[in-house]
């Protein structure tokens, strides 16, 4: 996943020219929305939740699933939320979702793990003159990598006789 620099040799009149030295409250905010979308289709598709539990919606190019559920819908901002100070801060660059199997030792059965630092790095080297170029560069980085997790076939619940649920480290 990379963002690809774009250079002109002059600067229309009036457009700002910013050499990113920490993200972009937009580019975060994009990040965190991401991560939103992300659990919500991995929780859905694990089969964490009911399916009845979730409704379709059209997100990066791709038919993704969100929690209706309040509760859980409100959990998971929470999780999202608590991030921010740490992407603002340039703290973390990876956010591990897990499926993990409850019993008196918790197990992770599987392990999402997206790596941000492939779109930090970019965003604070390059130079955008267009923000809207740069958020465009990201829903198709954030389109392959929902692309990526739809194509991962669920655990077979079957082969576990405890319920299972997820964190994000």
């Amino acid at each position: 996943m990379n963002i690809q620099r774009t250079t002109r040799p002059h600067r229309r009149h009036g457009e700002i020219r910013l050499l990113e030295k920490q993200m972009r409250p937009e580019v975060i905010e994009r990040c965190l929305q991401f991560l939103d979308v992300v659990i919500n289709q991995i929780i859905y598709q694990e089969n964490i939740y009911p399916s009845n539990l979730f409704q379709p919606r059209q997100m990066y190019r791709s038919l993704v699933y969100q929690c209706i559920d309040k509760d859980i819908s409100s959990y998971i901002t929470l999780c999202v939320a608590s991030l921010k100070d740490l992407f603002s801060q340039q703290l973390s660059d990876m956010v591990s979702i897990n499926i993990i199997r409850n019993c008196q030792i918790p197990i992770i059965l599987r392990r999402y793990l997206i790596e941000l630092h492939t779109m930090h790095d970019p965003c604070l080297r390059a130079i955008y003159d267009n923000t809207k170029q740069l958020m465009n560069q990201l829903d198709q980085i954030f389109s392959q990598c929902i692309q990526t997790i739809k194509q991962i076939k669920p655990l077979e619940c079957s082969n576990y006789t405890k319920g299972w649920t997820f964190q994000l480290r």
